[in-house]
């Protein structure tokens, strides 16, 4: 142990030289003092002292200590505890005799080293006990908790039992490169191939929409079921939907099946794929699975609605006709007697127009509630559209045209355009503009500007307005055909313009939330997922607040109940219910502001994962791998009793001495303050003793 200090050491005779200033300014200067000459030379030292450590603790001394650190060898000891462990035909040995053959071998590994025990599935965490309840195997988080927590440490093996099945993360041999310790795996499982049939994967849209066809693809894997015919099924609600036969032809066998499905009302719709049990199937659990299809509303309907004939119409149309959810209608305006609102969108090429047909659309136009794309040319009624006080106001000479250039608006942030598109949008031909003063309010929002010839003006090409009463677009000038047709003279497609378009019509079509309370939670939870709510007040100038308290009550389909409160985050509210079993559940959510009552509803379904069902063949190949690549061996279970002797006889194997350094500052040590204390107690009490203050 050494006293140490940033400062020289010869500062210590200035604390020294200190002490004895104050003893002898105090005890020997002034000669009217009564203190007896013998109580002064016991007095003097004791103040010396004192003055001259306080002045020595000033220097921050610190203590430097050396210790010996004898480090016995570790031993990393991962195991596998999945479902799939316990879903072979070896279950009851798993569940039964192997915790303790495991734990003796612990034991013994113990005596010699320092044995550190984990458990994974799709998370690694400290052994407590054997539970094989795991819903998803992932070897990848191994080599991170190596790294973190026995870098440079005298670890001489790595373990690890497992039936080598993986299901999420790397591929083992990849992720676990990075450990420079022997591995040894421990092979669990049956690796014998049994007759088995299984619903492999499930291809399918999350959305569809009511009334509708969609296509399921299913992958169907079988083993050793040559010769039989299998039967696969979609069901809903018991009812059988489609059946196909197949036949299974050799003994490692596997086909896609292709089904089309009629969505019915809206909501969420659980579906099961059913495959026969066939005769001497070793497991049955992997011969139905689960898929959810949200069922919605029908197609948002866009009416494209043009004056007369142009191939502006056609571009339109062709970037849109391939949409699932839009439902496309075009009219000319001479024969359309329709009503506007029953349209999420309409387009208008060159409306209002000049004909006579335009007269019958001017109310509807003034009191629709529609959202709405101007597309203004040559047939414009620039004095009708004026009047509609849409935002933006053209004053011009309706012969007076121009080529007008897109160029982008950087500050448009109401949606996003990837990086190449906006590239090709650079490059496109002008649209032909009306030449005149361009009245935009503040609420106009510019994707493009034009651009005459070089320069880039704060005219709109395309605009658009979300303060009235319905959404508003504006692309001020027609041709936007060329654009199409440059976009493939470029690139030999339409990407660009087609996500152009899509993403104009996307803006326009969705509705704003107009809600003052909101509760979102996603549709479709897995069993090992957290289920989470967020959710939103407004007050009435649509400003957060989260003052009340927000209540919400989930009930089940056997109508057990599970109220929660929400708690408050930010400005608004966020609730964990934790894990919830499997099935369909109900929710409401309460709350009050002021005197109005708030009330939100809605549905979402935990789903199962059975994907340590699906596979259960143990994968001892990768194990074997897996140890061969990292200097050790694969081990099966009759082999652990002699393997902890072999283990302990390696030259590894070996206990790591090594000193350590410690600093510890003098000021910080306790016994040293009471010594302090303990010289001014004295001293205090002799100059009392003497009569003396």
């Amino acid at each position: 142990m050494n006293i140490i200090t940033d400062f020289p050491h010869w500062f210590i005779i200035f604390c020294l030289l200190l002490g004895a200033l104050f003893a002898f300014l105090l005890y020997y200067k002034d000669k009217r003092s009564e203190i007896p000459l013998w109580l002064k030379s016991m007095l003097a030292p004791i103040r010396f002292l004192v003055i001259s450590l306080i002045a020595f603790l000033l220097l921050s001394p610190l203590i430097k200590s050396r210790t010996r650190v004898e480090e016995k060898p570790k031993v990393i000891f991962f195991q596998d505890n999945s479902r799939s462990i316990i879903a072979s035909s070896d279950s009851s040995y798993y569940q039964n005799q192997y915790p303790d053959l495991l734990s003796s071998f612990l034991q013994k590994l113990e005596n010699n080293a320092s044995v550190k025990k984990y458990l994974f599935d799709e998370n690694v965490e400290e052994m407590s006990g054997l539970s094989f309840d795991g819903l998803r195997t992932d070897f990848s988080k191994i080599p991170d908790l190596i790294e973190n927590n026995y870098t440079n440490r005298n670890v001489a093996a790595v373990i690890l039992a497992s039936d080598g099945i993986y299901n999420t993360g790397a591929d083992p041999l990849y992720a676990m490169r990075s450990i420079n310790y022997p591995v040894y795996t421990l092979g669990l499982g049956d690796t014998g191939l049994k007759p088995d049939v299984v619903v492999r994967d499930i291809d399918h849209n999350k959305i569809a929409f009511s009334g509708n066809e969609f296509p399921v693809e299913v992958n169907i894997q079988a083993d050793r079921c040559e010769g039989r015919k299998l039967s696969v099924s979609i069901e809903y609600q018991g009812r059988n939907l489609r059946q196909k036969q197949l036949f299974i032809g050799k003994q490692e066998f596997n086909q896609n099946l292709r089904f089309m499905l009629e969505a019915g009302s809206p909501g969420m719709r659980k579906y099961t794929v059913v495959l026969d049990d066939l005769e001497n199937e070793t497991n049955f659990k992997n011969n139905r699975k689960n898929f959810f299809i949200e069922v919605i509303d029908n197609k948002s309907k866009i009416l494209i609605l043009y004056n007369g004939p142009h191939p502006d119409i056609a571009a339109i149309n062709s970037a849109l006709i391939d949409k699932d959810n839009y439902e496309i209608e075009m009219q000319s305006l001479s024969e359309f007697k329709g009503d506007l609102g029953n349209y999420a969108l309409a387009i208008l090429h060159q409306i209002p127009s000049n004909t006579r047909y335009a007269a019958n659309l001017h109310e509807q136009l003034k009191q629709n509630k529609t959202s709405l794309l101007f597309i203004l040319g040559p047939q414009s009624n620039l004095n009708f559209f004026n009047n509609l006080n849409s935002g933006l106001k053209i004053s011009s000479n309706s012969n007076a045209f121009e080529d007008a250039f897109p160029a982008i608006n950087p500050e448009f942030v109401s949606f996003s355009i990837d990086e190449a598109s906006r590239n090709q949008i650079r490059e496109f031909p002008p649209l032909q503009v009306f030449f005149g003063n361009y009245i935009q309010s503040n609420a106009i929002q510019k994707l493009l500007n034009q651009r005459i010839g070089s320069v880039v003006t704060d005219k709109a090409l395309i605009a658009f307005n979300t303060a009235v009463k319905n959404k508003t677009g504006f692309i001020c000038g027609t041709g936007i055909w060329r654009w199409r047709i440059e976009d493939n003279k470029l690139t030999g497609n339409q990407h660009a313009f087609n996500a152009l378009i899509g993403k104009i019509v996307q803006y326009l079509v969705i509705k704003e939330d107009k809600r003052k309370f909101r509760v979102d939670t996603k549709k479709q939870i897995t069993e090992n997922e957290n289920v989470i709510f967020e959710a939103e007040l407004y007050n009435d100038n649509f400003e957060l607040v989260n003052d009340p308290e927000v209540r919400i009550m989930l009930q089940d389909l056997k109508n057990n109940k599970y109220p929660y409160t929400f708690s408050k985050r930010g400005n608004a509210y966020y609730l964990n219910a934790g894990k919830l079993q499997t099935g369909e559940y109900n929710y409401r959510a309460e709350t009050q502001l002021g005197i109005k009552n708030y009330v939100e509803e809605g549905v979402f379904i935990v789903s199962g994962l059975n994907i340590e069902q699906s596979r259960l063949r143990a994968d001892h190949n990768l194990l074997f791998r897996l140890a061969d690549e990292h200097g050790g061996r694969l081990l099966y279970t009759g082999e652990l009793e002699d393997f902890a002797d072999e283990l302990s006889a390696r030259d590894n194997f070996k206990t790591v001495l090594s000193y350590s350094k410690s600093y510890a500052e003098l000021i910080n040590l306790s016994w040293l303050l009471g010594l302090i204390i303990l010289l001014l107690s004295i001293e205090w009490f002799l100059r009392k003793w003497s009569g003396t203050y």
